[in-house]
């Protein structure tokens, strides 16, 4: 039985990636998977570049890995955007760069007779909005879908990809959906402080491990699913980093889970049919 580690949304998070892969060499893994998305947010962008590409077997391209290397000026109209280019493109070496620049959008293979497919956010496009959130699941189905940058044209059984920042299994029509959660930025997308828990769980690090028989169509052999849930010096990463242009919001995100664009995110929930307190 192969054990394949599946980690994602590292965001320059460097002691929640060292405390991952201290994990993952205790649980006998056989390969490394990352879905992307490894700088952006903290300040060690170099020094995670250079671990996974270290460590990690199959690197997929995650949409900030993809955006932060832009040219800045594209983005001049919008200053924010601007500033966090500019920043984050300051902590990474030209190689670095054209490391993530090269890195595929997806990857699948056969294991215990399911198709998997694995990539950070949709099996289209970044800029193809496919949403995990949708209540309809014929329209859900389409994450199981192929796109242009998926390697073939069939229907996925278990797809697994990262982008969210939590993990969930979710089942239908016989396909299982998988979001791996977050190394380095784990959150929750629901709070009130009414009704809030310590987030002790919630903002430790985060990732899967799948066990079945690598590349054997057999359906009759046995798959599993496993999540990990990893302690790491949350301190010690907040100290690294406050020279971050945005050090107060990585650090809520850090500490109590709490996405600095929550409130959006809720709105969005609201259009699919979530409900929230008060609310009929």
């Amino acid at each position: 039985m192969a054990r394949i580690a599946v980690i994602s949304d590292i965001h320059a998070n460097l002691e929640s990636l060292k405390s991952v892969l201290d994990d993952i060499k205790k649980q006998n893994i056989d390969q490394i998977i990352c879905l992307g998305d490894i700088i952006g947010k903290g300040v060690n962008a170099h020094e995670c570049i250079e671990l996974v590409r270290k460590h990690a077997d199959i690197v997929i391209m995650g949409n900030v890995d993809e955006r932060f290397c832009e040219n800045p000026e594209e983005f001049k109209d919008d200053k924010l955007e601007h500033m966090r280019i500019e920043f984050n493109q300051s902590l990474m070496t030209a190689e670095d760069m054209d490391y993530l620049r090269s890195l595929p959008y997806s990857t699948e293979f056969y294991l215990s007779g399911n198709l998997v497919r694995m990539y950070h956010s949709n099996p289209k496009s970044f800029k193809v909005n496919i949403n995990h959130f949708d209540t309809n699941f014929k329209k859900k189905l389409k994450m199981f879908e192929p796109g242009e940058f998926t390697i073939s044209n069939k229907i996925a059984d278990l797809v697994v990809f990262g982008h969210l920042h939590y993990q969930f299994m979710e089942k239908f029509y016989n396909r299982t959906l998988v979001n791996c959660g977050s190394v380095g930025n784990s959150g929750c997308l629901i709070h009130d402080e009414k009704y809030n828990a310590e987030p002790r769980e919630i903002v430790q690090a985060h990732y899967l491990i799948l066990e079945g028989e690598l590349d054997s169509e057999d359906k009759s052999d046995e798959l599993s699913i496993i999540f990990r849930s990893v302690n790491y010096d949350i301190e010690k990463e907040l100290e690294s980093g406050l020279n971050n242009p945005e050090f107060e919001d990585y650090e809520k995100e850090l500490k109590k889970a709490r996405y600095r664009y929550i409130q959006r995110e809720k709105e969005t929930l609201k259009t699919f049919g979530y409900k929230f307190e008060d609310e009929n």
